[in-house]
């Protein structure tokens, strides 16, 4: 009798669970089959689906959902682009009246991010489903092990992985001031701002400091003592397909270097000298070829590049080549690189390089400038990841001389602007939501100078960007 009693206390147990767990009712809403998609170990992310049926005679609109298991979740659509599927977040979904709705693979699902514990097959995850009207249903999902299948493309369980767990860790944007423009989601837009600050001293001739007493001998009677460069940088990115991405960047820029007076009338005298406004607008195409990001474009003049300020004298001129905020010229942008991304860390690089090709109508151009980044991050945890790397930094000389050139300074010789460093860089990243903030900084361990050159004492970066 006490076996059978037991016995009948296991079945209606059973039959409870089964009752709350696959069938939930509130307000002419259904909700039945609810299931998680088990995912690998230590995963961020996975899907929920479910079946939704409306009994009443209106409209009803699924919003959001969230659950004490994960820290954000999202209703996402998968978006067939010829034979590539991808994923996009959608604010609502709609279940007509009496209308019957399953929510699965390749369809209309839940995707929940930031997994706050280990979730086990047969495990049981509370979800509560948010409706337009204000009605709230809470349904257990129960997590079991699912295959994707697809009868036609090319998506699979290791693609959706690649295309959406890693865009929600730390480390999927790159090190904040790398230039590493990759393609992202259809119809996916994203803003960015970024402020960048650099510190300059002087000065070195090739690899060396060099005195002003040695600056005086080569001809001139001034020369820099410090230079500072602060940039605001604004930036929008919009994919227009699956492997089409735009993207466009405007700086502000502000620009202060002090002089000194080192030989002649008013020897050992400072002067400051500064300049400002908007750069030269950037604009991108960005695509992936077997996994590489391919950036090409064109850089704009849209800023100035015969910028003047008052001399020691009082007299108004145009400043040294280093000190103008635009170029003048058409220049071609082309770049590449790529991530390789592991369980908690991933690895990076990125070239970039310009060519110029013309001068502008002052009768010079900046050199071509080739760039390297290789970095690796480490995430801490599904938030906050750090990273270090190094940079490698080529630029040649001044194409031409301006018209307004001057031989009091070694910043109006082009030679100066050819230069060769390498710079090691530390930063952090941070993710919440569809918010990123990043910080990077570095310092020079090698420089060389064809002529005499402020150096570079260091570089600091801060940005943020949000995705829509």
């Amino acid at each position: 009798m006490n076996n059978m009693l037991k016995d009948l206390k296991i079945v209606f147990s059973y039959l409870f669970l089964i009752l709350i767990s696959t069938n939930t009712h509130a307000e002419g809403v259904i909700i039945s089959d609810p299931i998680v998609r088990l995912s690998p170990p230590n995963a961020q992310m996975t899907a929920g689906y479910f079946t939704l049926e409306n009994t009443t005679n209106k409209d009803i609109y699924l919003i959001g959902a969230s659950s004490d298991d994960y820290k954000m979740i999202e209703i996402h659509e998968t978006v067939m682009d010829g034979d590539k599927a991808s994923m996009k977040s959608v604010k609502s979904f709609q279940i007509k009246a009496n209308e019957t709705v399953a929510l699965k693979p390749m369809g209309i699902h839940l995707m929940l991010m930031g997994s706050k514990k280990m979730i086990k097959e047969g495990d049981s995850v509370l979800i509560k489903l948010i409706f337009s009207s204000g009605d709230e249903v809470k349904a257990n999902f129960t997590v079991k092990k699912m295959v994707m299948k697809m009868s036609h493309g090319k998506m699979n369980m290791k693609n959706m992985k690649h295309m959406n767990m890693k865009m929600h860790r730390p480390d999927f944007a790159p090190p904040t001031g790398v230039k590493s423009p990759k393609k992202m989601m259809k119809n996916k837009l994203m803003l960015s701002y970024k402020f960048g600050s650099m510190e300059m001293g002087c000065c070195k001739r090739g690899g060396k400091n060099i005195p002003n007493a040695s600056i005086s001998s080569l001809g001139y009677s001034m020369a820099p003592t410090k230079m500072s460069m602060d940039m605001h940088m604004f930036g929008g990115m919009y994919a227009f397909g699956s492997n089409f991405t735009m993207m466009a960047m405007i700086p502000y820029v502000e620009k202060n270097m002090e002089m000194i007076k080192i030989s002649g009338m008013n020897q050992g005298k400072l002067h400051q000298m500064q300049s400002r406004g908007i750069g030269d607008l950037k604009i991108l195409g960005i695509s992936q070829f077997k996994k590489i990001n391919f950036s090409l474009g064109l850089s704009l003049p849209t800023g100035e590049y015969d910028e003047q300020d008052h001399n020691m004298m009082g007299q108004l001129k145009v400043l040294p080549y280093g000190m103008q905020i635009g170029s003048g010229t058409t220049d071609i942008l082309f770049g590449m690189g790529r991530q390789y991304f592991y369980e908690d860390w991933s690895l990076g690089y990125q070239f970039n390089a310009t060519f110029r090709t013309e001068k502008n109508n002052d009768k010079w151009a900046y050199g071509d400038e080739q760039s390297l980044n290789i970095w690796a991050s480490k995430n801490l945890n599904s938030e906050i990841g750090v990273s270090t790397g190094i940079n490698f930094v080529n630029k040649d000389s001044i194409d031409g001389d301006s018209i307004h050139k001057l031989t009091n300074s070694p910043r109006w010789d082009g030679k100066s602007y050819n230069s060769q460093t390498i710079n090691l860089n530390v930063g952090l990243n941070a993710k919440y939501g569809k918010n990123r903030i990043g910080f990077n900084c570095g310092l020079p361990v090698y420089e060389h100078y064809n002529a005499p050159s402020p150096d570079q004492d260091f570089k600091c970066t801060i940005g943020f960007s949000t995705m829509h």
